[in-house]
Formats: structure tokens, sequence, C-alpha cells
């Protein structure tokens, strides 16, 4: 009776962003605050993306731990457990998935830079490129 139809990018889209688990649960650092936020409030900020795209451009100062390291051990944060954990990624799907799992291991003091990066760069906020230093919990 009905025709069957492939889902537009657009509703798949959609679909995905609605199903990210925790992406609205936490609260939204406005880009303009970072600097402030992270200097003043005993802050580390922690990009969820892949290495590749961390090295290609990320916050100055963020950390690298992929998403996918963070849901299956949230405990490679527990060194800042008690301090404010900023997460961005490219668009906020994955910060929902991090936010999640770390939701669940206790951690309470979290925040999601708003626009993630999609949102830095249309800022024309400054970028740092490169891989990350050593880092015993990334």
């Amino acid at each position: 009776m009905f025709a069957k139809r492939p889902l537009s990018v657009a509703t798949v889209w959609l679909v995905t962003l609605l199903a990210a688990p925790a992406l609205f649960a936490i609260d939204t650092l406005p880009a303009e605050q970072l600097e402030t936020f992270v200097s003043s409030n005993d802050a580390v900020v922690i990009d969820v993306r892949t290495a590749e795209e961390y090295a290609a451009g990320h916050v100055a100062g963020a950390l690298n731990v992929p998403h996918e390291r963070i849901v299956a051990e949230p405990a490679l944060l527990d060194a800042y457990r008690d301090r404010n954990v900023v997460l961005y990624c490219r668009s906020g799907r994955r910060v929902g998935l991090a936010a999640e799992a770390l939701e669940q291991a206790g951690f309470d003091r979290l925040y999601h830079l708003e626009g993630d990066m999609i949102g830095w760069q249309q800022r024309q906020q400054p970028l740092v490129q490169g891989p990350q230093p050593d880092c015993d919990n990334c």
C-alpha cells in the first residue's frame, strides 16, 4: 500500500541527535567563556574526537581522550573527577556518549562546549594543530 522510501540524511541526523543519551543533560558552556572558565574554575578541556581529528585542529590546552575510550573505561579520567570537565567533539553526538559514561561513573561537574568544533571554527576561534603530547590518561 505504501511505497518504501530510503531515509533522508536529515532524518538520519535528527534521529542520531535525539538518540545521543546525555547530550543536553549537562550544562552548556558558551565558547566565548571557555578561557575564563578554565582559568578561574580549575577546569580541564577534553576533546573526545579521534586522534586524527585532534591533530588536524583542537582547542588550545585540550586533552584528547576519544569517546570510545571514555565509554569503555571512564576511570581514565579519575584524575579530573574533582574538577570541572568541559567536553567537545565535532558536532555533539560523541559528547553525549562520553558524558553519559562519565555521569554513570559519578562525574558531576561536566560541561558541553557550545557548538563543539563546528561552532568553534564558525566563530573563528584559534586552533592548535599537531598530535597530543604524551599523556598518562589519554
